[in-house]
């Protein structure tokens, strides 16, 4: 079940708060620089030190925001999912689509940021990207992290649904207004 934000938030978080304090996360700064936080989105991060990521995107002033440890089968509605530390194609598959539940129940389109760590982090970014392609992410883009040995960044756009179409007003004979049939035989 993900937490929802709270106001005492830590100024940052120990490197113990890693999931098993070996494998750095990305750093919250660029993150979120990198998923062009707004005011009005509602954020999801999935993943190690997403309380600290959580109160860093709660202080830059985002809607609303919850976290989860991992991917839920139910995330609540986002507008920007953040996953700090994707080290596992299965990983990044299982975030992408948690990613693509939250970014649908929020209506609105979204953002999804992956921080991609490990030595095979490059193989691993060709393969999130098939990944994000096939769960229905567009505009796929790697971002080198700024410090030298930093994590690459996957970011994908979840599509705006299209408009629900208005049904057109019906005349007498259950037509729609405007649709001619065409009249045979002169009548």
């Amino acid at each position: 079940m993900p937490s929802t934000a709270s106001s005492s938030c830590p100024a940052a978080l120990p490197a113990s708060a890693n999931d098993n304090g070996a494998r750095p996360a990305a750093p919250l700064a660029q993150l979120l620089a990198e998923a062009a936080l707004r005011a009005e989105d509602r954020v999801l991060i999935i993943g190690p030190r997403g309380a600290g990521l959580l109160c860093a995107a709660i202080r830059q002033g985002c809607r609303s925001g919850a976290e989860a440890i991992s991917p839920p089968a139910h995330p609540e509605p986002a507008d920007l999912v953040l996953a700090p530390a994707v080290a596992s194609e299965a990983a990044a598959l299982s975030v992408a689509r948690c990613a693509g539940r939250a970014l649908a129940a929020g209506g609105q389109g979204g953002r999804l940021v992956l921080a991609l760590l490990g030595q095979g982090a490059r193989a691993l970014a060709r393969s999130a990207r098939a990944c994000l392609r096939a769960e229905g992410f567009r505009q796929i883009r790697l971002r080198e992290a700024v410090e030298r040995e930093g994590p690459l960044l996957l970011l994908g756009s979840w599509p705006r649904p299209l408009p629900v179409p208005v049904p057109l007003p019906v005349r007498g004979h259950g037509r729609p207004t405007g649709h001619r049939v065409p009249v045979r035989g002169g009548r």
